[in-house]
């Protein structure tokens, strides 16, 4: 018998038994015998590029699956050293929730301050035109600084609320991990927000590109004229605010265009604001203002009706439109 005998069967099944291995036999199972004629070595076929190719794959996908395992197990062991209990992980979300409401309900009374102190000024340059009179370049200056600094005041509400939606997903997340690693029941529905106050981002519309936003904010016009009951205060390409409350019936509203930095479109946000007393408090929890906010995003979504007069027609004062 050869020094090297191999058993191997070709695609019809019958069985050779060759000293030397050929071409036709690579892609076979084929067994190495010894002197004896016995078995010592199996050897698999050689693979085609296909299967290379899908090997190659599959063993990427089990060290993907390998990486995920270790990094869960490490977040787990995270979860584990930060909370004790699924109360720790609720005040932890509270604290967060109640330092951004803080926040915004600093930024709520600044942004009324600076509407009433713009409709002062603004008044002031309304009485320097009837007198004939220039209004003066200092003041116009302290309008559009105003101006700014409510659009910057609306910003920072809408990215506050964007956060604390954040935080509740994360929070249920958590939840939801932490009953499983102890083997707890499943948690009760919890509540992503705090029931007693809509949550901003109900108020918040996507639109894709510049000619989107621009037949957005021309219908976002359209709406404050319908449904705020004070006078338009400001009105430029990226913010429209109304004059502060004076009734407690009274809806005061604003729109911001809100554009980041290197990202398609905007977002238009409407921020509703009632008068500050017990009365304006009961209005602004009721059915009316409830409508106002709820129909914002449809109303600008649609096109406009062919009969309805173009946003921004007409003359505005310098009092209305300085700083733009």
């Amino acid at each position: 018998m050869a020094e090297q005998l191999y058993r191997w069967a070709d695609a019809q099944g019958r069985v050779h038994y060759t000293d030397a291995l050929p071409p036709e036999a690579a892609e076979q199972n084929r067994s190495l015998l010894d002197k004896r004629g016995v078995a010592v070595k199996e050897i698999e076929p050689l693979k085609s590029k296909e299967q290379y190719v899908r090997d190659q794959e599959l063993k990427h996908l089990r060290a993907e699956e390998d990486r995920l395992k270790q990094e869960q197990a490490r977040e787990d062991a995270l979860l584990l050293n930060l909370y004790s209990s699924e109360e720790e992980i609720r005040m932890a979300r509270d604290g967060k929730m109640a330092a951004l409401d803080g926040l915004n309900e600093i930024t709520r009374v600044n942004i009324q301050r600076l509407k009433v102190h713009l409709e002062k000024m603004q008044q002031d340059a309304a009485d320097a035109e009837r007198a004939g009179r220039s209004v003066a370049k200092a003041l116009l200056n302290r309008i559009e600084e105003a101006r700014q600094k409510i659009k910057q005041g609306f910003e920072s509400l809408i990215e506050r609320e964007q956060q604390k939606a954040e935080i509740n997903e994360k929070f249920l997340s958590d939840l939801r991990r932490y009953r499983t690693i102890k083997k707890l029941d499943e948690p009760k529905p919890e509540k992503t927000l705090p029931p007693e106050k809509p949550s901003l981002l109900e108020t918040v519309a996507q639109c894709a590109d510049t000619a989107a936003c621009d037949a957005a904010w021309v219908r976002a016009e359209a709406y404050v004229r319908k449904e705020a009951t004070t006078r338009i205060q400001m009105l430029g390409r990226n913010i429209i605010v109304t004059a502060p409350p004076v009734k407690p019936q009274d809806i005061s509203l604003a729109v911001s265009r809100i554009e980041k930095p290197g990202r398609p479109g905007a977002q238009l946000f409407l921020n509703v604001q009632c008068k500050d007393s017990s009365a304006g408090a009961e209005f602004c929890a009721g059915d009316r203002v409830a409508r106002v906010r709820h129909g914002f995003r449809a109303f600008i979504s649609p096109p406009a009706p062919a009969d309805q007069p173009s946003a921004g027609a007409g003359s505005n004062s310098a009092a209305e439109t300085a700083g733009h």
